[in-house]
């Protein structure tokens, strides 16, 4: 059995190009695309493919995982952690919004937290 073995080093921008340019030529870098389009997410996928297999062990260990491995789980972890990220907000600003008007629109609005309702408990 043949089994491709991390080969050192990755290009998510290689991976991307050729999966969006028309046709298409590669498959997609991640299995939803969320963060395809992000340079932040293109520079950092390359940076923690690297550091994944080395933490697993690569040079010296064989790394029976491909880029696009390290790609799918990266773009799990930014979004697990963009979700615990808002629903923190979410938490930290309820207390804020406790005991306004039901009509209030507050879609654009910038919402900063006080201490006022925790004294008043």
């Amino acid at each position: 059995m043949n089994i491709p073995i991390w080969p050192g080093s990755s290009s998510f921008a290689l991976y991307s190009a050729s999966y969006y340019n028309t046709p298409s030529t590669g498959s997609a870098p991640t299995p939803f695309g969320f963060y395809d389009g992000d340079t932040q997410f293109k520079t950092d996928a390359d940076k923690i493919a690297n550091y994944c297999a080395r933490r697993l062990g690569y040079p010296l260990t064989d790394i029976e995982l491909q880029d696009i491995n390290f790609y799918a789980a990266f773009e799990e972890a930014v979004t697990t952690y963009g979700n615990e990220l808002y629903a923190y907000k979410i938490r930290d600003n309820q207390l804020s919004l406790e005991g306004l008007t039901t009509g209030s629109n507050l879609n654009q609005a910038l919402i900063t937290p006080s201490f006022e309702p925790i004294v008043r408990l």
